[in-house]
């Protein structure tokens, strides 16, 4: 019987932890394929009949075909004791050489053309290979950071964390990507800002798109998870200074 109660016990625990949790796909890795060629420009082939001997020269240009190479992986978690707040990612330079002109030499001989060599002329492409890791934080517990003074917390946002902010990007990322564009600082708490930076660095790490962000978001995106560890632990800064 006390057998029965503890596989009891156990399989109440394991199936309470199974569902808090949680698992999500993410493009680990991305990087642009050179496949072959595509000729946008020919001057063409000989035409019958020539001499014996004559020689004939013949100009192709090519444009690359590209192709995209994807790996995809899965993050899991325990949301009771963690979240998933984004991915950092980390871009590196890829060098391809690809086809760009050539140049074909015919020559007849024997009643008829054949082509003897093919100079080829290659240039560089440059493009992005991106890979890209989960960011796992510790759960903030409910009710750990609202604005204002109640609960013997400093005011938050406080003065230097707002112009941090500004600095930062943070309204800019907030009207673009949340929709949030008019006096986005005015009345911000920390709960809800911490809700919304974590919304837009999951947008940012699922939403990838090669067109280039402007400039501000860019440097937003590249501070992002610092101003959420910030923001984070001020609650836990401020009471280790009043505990002293």
């Amino acid at each position: 019987m006390q057998i029965l109660n503890t596989c009891l016990f156990l399989g109440v625990v394991l199936a309470g932890h199974a569902a808090s949790a949680a698992t999500q796909q993410y493009a680990a890795h991305e990087e642009t394929l050179y496949t072959g060629d595509h000729v946008i420009a020919d001057s063409g082939s000989p035409i019958e009949p020539g001499s014996e001997g004559e020689i004939f020269l013949q100009f192709l240009s090519y444009s690359p075909m590209l192709g995209t190479s994807s790996v995809d992986s899965t993050v899991s978690w325990d949301e009771a004791i963690e979240q998933l707040v984004g991915f950092t990612q980390v871009t590196t330079v890829k060098e391809m050489e690809v086809k760009d002109t050539e140049t074909v030499t015919w020559r007849f001989a024997a009643d008829a053309w054949s082509p003897l060599t093919g100079d080829i002329v290659w240039k560089t492409l440059i493009t992005t290979v991106f890979d890209r890791s989960p960011l796992l934080t510790p759960v903030v517990p409910e009710g750990g950071g609202g604005g204002g003074s109640g609960g013997g917390e400093d005011p938050y946002p406080t003065p230097e964390q707002l112009q941090e902010m500004e600095l930062a990007g943070v309204p800019d990322a907030a009207c673009t990507y949340l929709g949030k564009c008019n006096n986005y600082l005015d009345g911000l708490t920390r709960d809800q800002y911490l809700r919304d930076m974590q919304a837009i660095e999951a947008i940012l790490a699922g939403g990838y798109t090669p067109t280039p962000l402007p400039t501000p978001l860019v440097l937003f995106a590249s501070t992002l998870s610092v101003l959420l560890w910030r923001a984070r632990r001020a609650p836990r800064a401020t009471a280790s200074a009043t505990a002293g």
